[in-house]
């Protein structure tokens, strides 16, 4: 048997934690004002569709799922969170919790991969923490897209493949 995914679209529950940054008109880095309140989002999607074109900082992205039904034992089940084409991993990092617990809190340049079989229950809570800072101003990814474009999934991988 081949990986089978689940694709973790949404609804996603976003709460902007912290915005140290805004980027002015004119594309510097500017100190910020105060925060959005928490909104519903499908993934994948950049953030500015619904913080603003100026957002820089922390959003939380947060929902609840269910276990797979279709789990045997001794089957690999992964969360994979894949980067958009053209997102920079070098202005992003991820933190990671599963059912309250710490899975990651990482920055790095290929996708994320988390091994979660034995961490999942009947119904599931996933919150990501999605921190996008500046890019230099002389960067022509000034206009990169921000927070979770790139798909979140579950994989399962059954066992003995």
């Amino acid at each position: 048997m081949e990986t089978h995914s689940i694709r973790l679209r949404g609804p996603w529950l976003l709460t902007p934690l912290a915005q140290p940054w805004e980027l002015s008109a004119s594309q510097g880095n500017e100190r910020a004002g105060g925060l959005s309140a928490p909104v519903i989002q499908r993934l994948p999607a950049d953030w500015r569709d619904v913080l603003g074109a100026g957002f820089l900082g922390t959003v939380a992205y947060e929902r609840s799922f269910g276990l797979p039904s279709n789990l045997a034992p001794g089957d690999q089940v992964r969360l994979v969170y894949d980067f958009a084409p053209g997102q920079s991993a070098e202005v992003l990092r991820l933190r990671c919790w599963l059912n309250g617990d710490l899975l990651a809190d990482e920055q790095r340049g290929t996708g994320y991969v988390w091994q979660v079989a034995g961490k999942l229950i009947s119904r599931n809570h996933l919150r990501l923490e999605v921190t996008q800072t500046p890019v230099p101003k002389d960067a022509q990814a000034i206009e990169e897209a921000r927070g979770l474009t790139g798909v979140v999934r579950l994989e399962i991988c059954p066992a003995g493949a």
